[in-house]
């Protein structure tokens, strides 16, 4: 009897991941920056802490799922730019 062959995702699916996390470390750092103008600087500090974390995952995600491109690389780098540059 043979074994049950495991279905693996769609590859479509799982490019989404690592793109979502890095456009989650945008909304943090967007939103971190708005927290910082209205003088709410501890809870801007924990949105940075937050789009740390969620950009130390993306690139793992990535790598485990075989899904880095050169798009995710530029979005990368460019979201990190604004959420830590400015």
């Amino acid at each position: 009897m043979k074994a049950p062959r495991i279905r693996r995702p769609d590859r479509s699916a799982l490019v989404l991941i690592p793109n979502g996390l890095t456009l989650f470390n945008l909304f943090a750092g967007i939103n971190s920056i708005v927290l910082s103008s209205r003088g709410r600087f501890a809870s801007a500090a924990l949105w940075i802490v937050i789009g740390g974390v969620a950009v130390a995952l993306d690139g793992r995600v990535a790598r485990a799922t075989s899904t880095g491109d050169r798009f995710g690389e530029e979005l990368g780098l460019l979201v990190e730019a604004i959420s830590f540059g400015a």
